[in-house]
């Protein structure tokens, strides 16, 4: 996978306590929407398993870091019936934590309640929101050949070119499909781009730098509120 595509990951976020006390952290798939989401935390019977159908179980700290980073969307802090909803750029993402300002942040506490009223097919949205293991890219530069013979009065070669280019940048003179003489279908590139479960973050931090960045993310996030 080339780093470009690393780079322009967007995925969104979700922590939650377990039933056993302790407290999980998730990235989710690249494209899934905080209201997907919301409504598979209202409305799912398995949780925790089905979270991990559609993103990866992941660390504290490698949360923390995704959150402050370009790659982030959305983050969903889930707790019994109720979840804390922190965007980021409308869900676009690509705004790293010291660039966010109360134009490109939302912060908004939700009653999942709402995502209730109308019942859902679990299985269905989860088969929706997975993604396969490969998502492989190819493109092909196509390039077609039109040709026309044009015939005009001048008093020379100069003279006649200069009419052709004025009758074709004009629009009088155009191509279609009737003078189609070739055609050329070229590879130019191949990409690979994997879900984001598979993505590991470009730079890693160490566990100190990681733990003072999510407080300063913190005290953002309690600002907003």
């Amino acid at each position: 996978m080339n780093e470009k595509a690393e780079r322009d990951v967007r995925s969104g976020l979700v922590s939650m306590e377990l039933p056993d006390g302790n407290r999980a952290w998730y990235v989710l798939n690249e494209g899934i929407t905080s209201k997907e989401i919301l409504t598979l935390l209202a409305q799912s019977n398995e949780l925790h398993e089905d979270i991990k159908r559609v993103g990866k179980q992941i660390g504290e700290v490698e949360y923390a870091v995704i959150e402050q980073s370009e790659q982030c969307t959305f983050s969903i802090e889930y707790r019994e019936g109720k979840a804390d909803l922190f965007v980021i750029n409308e869900e676009k993402g690509g705004i790293d934590e010291g660039l966010r300002t109360e134009d490109n942040i939302s912060f908004e506490e939700i009653d999942l309640t709402s995502y209730q009223e109308e019942k859902v097919n679990i299985e269905e949205l989860i088969e929706k929101l997975i993604q396969p293991e490969d998502i492989k890219e190819y493109t092909f530069e196509i390039t077609e050949v039109l040709s026309r013979k044009i015939t005009v009065e001048a008093d020379s070669q100069t003279e006649a070119q200069e009419k052709i280019e004025d009758m074709y940048g004009s629009g009088e003179i155009v191509l279609n499909a009737d003078d189609y003489i070739d055609n050329n279908i070229e590879f130019v590139s191949y990409t690979e781009r994997k879900p984001v479960q598979d993505i590991k973050r470009d730079n890693e931090d160490s566990l100190t730098e990681d733990k003072n960045r999510n407080n300063k993310l913190r005290m953002m996030q309690g600002k907003a509120r």
